[in-house]
């Protein structure tokens, strides 16, 4: 739960606004809390829903000098559920695609709870509660990573916070004492978590960066933009762990 809002308050009031019903506010602060003209401005939009474009130029009117930048720190407030209102929104992948407040019907909740079934019937209770745990925990990490690395992917130049991820070196499900451990993760952007995580890109104990032989696509792609040698936060503290990177090695030599 957020440390600022309540969560599930922030959900019904935008349930409500989503209908058109009243919601008792501040008079200088919208329904989440907003005295920005700004902030106030995309949450009135996502009621609507509205392009990345749209957003844009809404922002431009109210002089804002980063327009794009603000609009994506602010929907990502929005949806965080630490320092947040745990928000859910639709980001469509196409960029004319619409941004918009989202909560499933009746008929999608059933959808979900489909897509959790299992041989022996719905997902247990348990398992639900340790999804959310571990979505929430890398959460946490996400956040301290972007300070860290001052939202640089470590191995490339990619700076758009949307594609950032905190990559683990051991895997989640390997070592539950150092899963919020800054030094067991590093800031990546996607294609280079994923090719970190299938072990097609390793890190040695220096911090050089070796790249796949094969298959030849991904390594004629990634030789383009991938640094010769990790990015690395300023403080040797969070430096990833040199133990942690062998084991990784060890793990995706097997």
């Amino acid at each position: 739960m957020s440390k600022y809002r309540d969560i599930q308050l922030d959900i019904e009031n935008t349930k409500r606004k989503l209908k058109n019903l009243s919601v008792s506010t501040n008079s200088k602060k919208n329904w989440l809390g907003h005295k920005s003209e700004i902030c106030k401005k995309i949450d009135e939009m996502l009621l609507k829903g509205a392009t990345k474009k749209e957003f844009i130029l809404e922002i431009k009117l109210l002089k804002n000098e980063r327009p794009e930048d603000r609009v994506s720190e602010h929907i990502y407030h929005l949806k965080d559920t630490i320092e947040g209102h745990g928000l859910t929104i639709i980001e469509p992948e196409d960029e004319n695609g619409i941004y918009k407040f989202d909560y499933p019907t009746t008929s999608k909740k059933e959808e979900l709870e489909d897509a959790f079934s299992t041989k022996n019937g719905k997902i247990k209770d348990t398992e639900r509660k340790a999804m959310v745990s571990q979505r929430i925990g890398q959460n946490i990490l996400r956040k301290e990573l972007l300070k860290l690395y001052n939202n640089k992917c470590a191995m490339c130049d990619v700076d758009a916070f949307e594609v950032l991820r905190a990559s683990h070196i051991i895997p989640w499900s390997e070592d539950k004492d150092i899963r919020l451990d800054p030094t067991n993760a590093i800031l990546l952007c996607g294609l280079h978590d994923l090719a970190f995580d299938k072990g097609l890109i390793t890190v040695n104990n220096d911090f050089t960066i070796s790249l796949p032989n094969k298959p030849d696509g991904l390594r004629d792609v990634l030789n383009k933009f991938t640094r010769s040698k990790l990015r690395l936060p300023a403080s040797k503290e969070y430096h990833p762990k040199t133990e942690y990177l062998q084991r990784h090695k060890d793990i995706n030599s097997k």
